[in-house]
């Protein structure tokens, strides 16, 4: 982060020109003055990013002190993507955590009840709507955004969030692998926590992290462990 003067905008137009993107170089050529971050209110381990990619750029959202860590529950269609979760939340609740849940739907998703008061209003041009009751409450918006980072705020005060589904992103995962459904890993490798299998060739395959699907509570606990390495990063 920095507080420049109008007078490097020629120092920095120069760069440009000649194709010169680093902005060490830039800083080379202009009088520049360092502060340390621990004399200002900022966060280093936020700020100070590199970012080359899209993937790189997204992964901020999940690292801003306002959003809580993710994990995602991946596997193919019917590998028991909802089933492990539904256990794994009963566990938390036990526990004491408060953790939501986001899964995305590719087919446009629709309201349990079509002639709701709620969906009469949105079908006859409400930008949003909300109902309540004296214990819960439901808001429905319409929306063109197809991405998961516009609603990371609605979780900003809860311990962890659980995605369902995800396979083919970069977010931290748990594969689950179930014999009869599939038999090899499919989903995107990168920031693979482990598998949740129950094939016996994977479990003995000591190359990756695996976990016997049917065994909750090892599940619930390698990724308390994974959540606390995170908290002390």
């Amino acid at each position: 982060m920095g507080i420049y003067n109008t007078r490097v905008c020629s120092t920095i137009k120069e760069s440009i020109e000649n194709n010169d993107y680093k902005v060490l170089n830039i800083l080379d050529k202009i009088n520049v003055k360092y502060i340390d971050l621990a004399y200002t209110i900022f966060d280093d381990k936020f700020l100070l990013a590199n970012i080359n990619t899209e993937n790189d750029y997204k992964s901020l959202f999940l690292t801003k002190k306002s959003s809580p860590p993710f994990i995602a529950i991946s596997g193919v269609k019917n590998s028991g993507k909802t089933t492990l979760i539904t256990k794994l939340l009963k566990k938390f609740k036990e526990q004491g955590y408060k953790v939501g849940t986001i899964k995305h739907d590719g087919h446009d998703f629709q309201m349990d009840n079509l002639e709701s008061d709620t969906d009469k209003h949105i079908k006859s041009g409400a930008f949003g709507t909300l109902i309540f009751s004296k214990s819960q409450f439901m808001y429905l918006e319409k929306s063109t955004e197809d991405s998961l980072e516009k609603y990371l705020d609605f979780f900003k005060n809860y311990d962890f969030v659980i995605l369902e589904g995800f396979k083919y992103t970069s977010y931290p995962k748990i594969e689950i692998i179930r014999k009869d459904i599939s038999n090899k890993p499919i989903a995107n490798p990168n920031n693979l926590i482990f598998y949740a299998t129950d094939i016996e060739n994977i479990l003995n395959d000591n190359s990756n992290v695996s976990i016997n699907l049917n065994h909750i509570d090892s599940i619930f606990n390698q990724i308390l462990n994974y959540l606390n390495e995170k908290r002390r990063a």
